[in-house]
Formats: C-alpha cells, structure tokens, sequence
C-alpha cells in the first residue's frame, strides 16, 4: 500500500491513511508506503509486486471527503482530476501501463478534496477530509487484517 501527498493541507490525507494503517497493523509495516510526490518514482515502488493499493487525495469534481476507486480505464479519461503532484498518479498508473509495468492487480483509491484546502504546508486535514481519512483507514484496516 502507498500513501501518496504532500505536507499541504488536504492533501496529506494518503499519508494519515499509510499512518493510521501502520500503527493498528504493524505487521504490515513494511508493506507500507508513504511517499511525497513521487512522479514517474512511483513506478519503482511497485516494481516487483503482484498487486499494489494507492490511497491519494485529488480533487474529483466530488464533494470534500467522497472516496473514490478508480481503475486505469477511468483514468485514461479522466481528464477533470487535480493532483497537487508534478506528474500525478493518474499519469504515472497510465504511463506505467503503457510501459507494461505495473503489476497485475493496481487499485486506487482517492479522497475528494477542494484545491483551496491544500495550500499551505503543515495544515490539518478539513473536518470532512478528516473524518474520510477515519472511515478509510477502519474499512482497510479491517479488510488487511483479515487478508493476511
């Protein structure tokens, strides 16, 4: 699992899932990511693996706080997503599988936020950011301590 953000705002909020998950399940430790910005880097991060979970916030035309799953054919047309990242997930998920190198399974799942949220360094999450973080984190959580 990767948690991909920045320290702006908001846009923390795959960081505060990958830190929520790592401490209810640390055994998973290891198996857990958190990474600023990565761009086309994050295709190394899942070099290798058979499938790979990303948690990232974007602005999804959504209300702040929706959860979304998006799939690669979602993101080919996706053109109305904002990412706070030079080269964002969708590119790099879409490039990756032009490349033919991602693995076989990639899910990703993206919290809704509103841009304005996430552009000072350091900020909290919104409340309804927030409280999707909570409800992201419990549902994975269960689901990962189950499946392992």
């Amino acid at each position: 699992m990767v948690g991909v953000g920045s320290p702006f705002g908001d846009d923390q909020a795959g960081w505060h899932v990958a830190a929520g998950l790592t401490s209810r399940l640390p055994a998973l430790r290891r198996h857990i990511l958190v990474r600023d910005r990565p761009g086309a880097a994050l295709l190394n991060d899942l070099a290798g693996s058979d499938s790979a979970l990303l948690i990232d916030a974007a602005a999804t035309g959504d209300p702040p706080g929706t959860i979304r799953e998006l799939d690669i054919r979602e993101l080919t047309e996706a053109d109305h997503l904002w990412s706070g990242h030079a080269l964002g997930v969708a590119e790099t998920l879409v490039l990756g599988q032009a490349l033919g190198l991602l693995p076989e399974r990639v899910g990703l799942l993206v919290i809704g936020i509103d841009t304005s949220q996430a552009v000072l360094p350091g900020a909290p999450l919104t409340p309804r950011v927030a409280a999707a973080v909570s409800d992201l984190t419990e549902h994975l959580a269960g689901w990962l301590s189950t499946a392992f």
